[in-house]
């Protein structure tokens, strides 16, 4: 669940992949003019249903969201 500006966009990752196909497994949003991330939750699909959470984060780059890492890793920046 992405959090900006007053909007929310929840969205899933698909996990599943058959013979000669795979699922994109980053997550691309669309973000329009806002400049930062209110808040990202993630509900990891463990044994253990555990949920994350990152704030203010940067528009226009590439983040590496962990499990059980509560900071951000910055991978690209556009």
């Amino acid at each position: 669940k992405v959090e900006s500006e007053g909007l929310t966009q929840i969205l899933r990752v698909g996990g599943a992949r058959s013979y000669l196909s795979q699922s994109e497994l980053p997550l691309t949003i669309g973000l329009g003019s806002c400049k930062r991330i209110d808040k990202v939750t993630v509900r990891f699909p463990s044994a253990a249903q555990s949920v994350g959470e990152w704030t203010g984060l940067e528009s226009g780059m590439t983040w590496k969201l962990e499990q059980g890492n509560a900071k951000p890793v910055p991978v690209f920046k556009k």
